[in-house]
């Protein structure tokens, strides 16, 4: 995103506002539908951040969101979910969350519209972020809104790769956390999200979400299987026109294999549709798993570019001049071949086996119905010949039927 001139309005009453913080606003980032997110700089430490501001104040609900997100995250310490480094209120009582600065893009900006990734980089960006969310996962905490504008794919250097985070997790679900691990401490919302009520992004929603059924880690899961899906396939499993229809398809259509739409390399398919399984027990039992599956394509030595496949040509047809072309339509409507030119054409088959131009005609003559095969004349033979075969095999066929004649 481009920066906003500091001649913005907004970033004006913003360094107003933060005047009594550790914090002073340089940009504007962009927004969105609940806030504004802005560059600012810790005035002591110098050190760059993003800060995530709710664009009204007095909203107990939207704070209530912003607030699980940070508590949540500051616990989460994993490289490839974005860290969190504060949560207050401006002197105008706009809640704020601050989190590490990123300088990359996400991965809908790096594929653009409709285009993919080498399969090797589109299965480790997919593995990073699945090892994000099993931390999050054993914490308790279900994103719900897996999508390519939430994976952020930051800059490499000389000495560290480019990389996957996991970012914006203000609508994440907590669930309780798996086996003995230890989940988050967050305050409890003031303001639930009621039951019933459809979260997410439609065309990234689990069945479950999409249902409004009970939801856990399996719906990041699906989730994850979209992503992969549109960096393989160059877009989404289903295209819809409104969340009606997102919501027929994800509940009940079944997937296109993304190898329908690029060429990938065998057992891809499956992984991908096991993870957009309808029911959360079919697919992967957790992220770890799906990363353990993925393994075998995440090689760029052993994986094929994802790239979408030229479209199939029809079977070649045989090369024959179209006079004679005209008289093998006539032979293969024919309703007559008499019994002396059956043997005939079976004494050619021996005769010219092995030859080359006698498979075109092998396979026409193969094609003709069984009656027509038994009615047809001795010169409708010498029709499908000489439309089934190169010049060279019509003047030899020539001479063999004189003989006979």
């Amino acid at each position: 995103m481009e920066p906003i001139p500091a001649s913005d309005l907004s970033l004006i009453a913003l360094q107003a506002e933060l005047r009594a913080t550790a914090y002073q606003a340089l940009s504007r980032l962009g927004q969105g539908g609940m806030g504004d997110v802005f560059e600012v700089e810790h005035r002591s430490l110098r050190r760059k951040l993003v800060m995530k501001l709710l664009r009204e104040p007095n909203r107990p609900d939207l704070e209530d969101r912003l607030r699980l997100e940070a508590q949540a995250l500051a616990q989460l310490a994993h490289p490839n979910l974005l860290q969190v480094i504060d949560f207050a209120h401006t002197s105008a009582g706009r809640p704020f969350l601050v989190t590490e600065r990123l300088y990359g893009r996400t991965l809908k900006e790096e594929v653009g519209l409709t285009g993919t990734l080498a399969t090797h980089e589109a299965v480790s960006f997919t593995c990073q972020a699945l090892a994000g969310l099993a931390a999050a996962h054993r914490a308790g905490v279900v994103h719900r809104d897996i999508k390519l504008d939430n994976l952020f794919v930051c800059q490499g250097d000389d000495l560290t790769p480019r990389h996957v985070k996991v970012i914006d997790f203000g609508i994440a679900k907590l669930v309780g956390a798996e086996g003995n691990a230890a989940g988050v401490s967050v305050d409890p919302l003031a303001v639930p999200t009621a039951e019933g009520i459809m979260v997410g992004t439609p065309s990234f929603m689990s069945p479950e979400q999409v249902t409004s059924q009970l939801v856990d880690h399996r719906a990041d899961i699906y989730g994850m299987g979209v992503v992969l899906y549109r960096l393989v396939a160059g877009r989404n499993p289903f295209i819809c026109r409104d969340l009606i229809e997102y919501a027929a398809a994800h509940a009940s259509e079944l997937p296109e294999p993304p190898s329908r739409f690029a060429t990938l390399p065998p057992g891809l398919d499956a992984v991908i549709l096991r993870a957009l399984e309808k029911q959360p027990a079919d697919r992967y039992a957790s992220a770890k798993e799906m990363i353990d599956a993925l393994a075998p394509f995440a090689s760029a030595r052993t994986s094929a570019p994802a790239i979408a496949p030229a479209p199939r040509a029809p079977a070649p047809e045989p090369q024959v001049d179209a006079r004679p072309a005209a008289l093998a339509t006539q032979v293969l409507t024919a309703s007559s071949l008499s019994a002396p030119a059956a043997r005939t054409t079976q004494r050619m088959a021996a005769s010219l086996a092995g030859h080359a131009p006698w498979n075109a005609f092998s396979t026409v003559q193969q094609a003709v119905a069984p009656r027509a095969r038994s009615t047809m004349t001795g010169i409708e033979i010498v029709a499908l010949v000489v439309a089934a075969t190169s010049a060279g095999a019509i003047v030899w066929f020539a001479l063999i039927l004189l003989g006979i004649l």
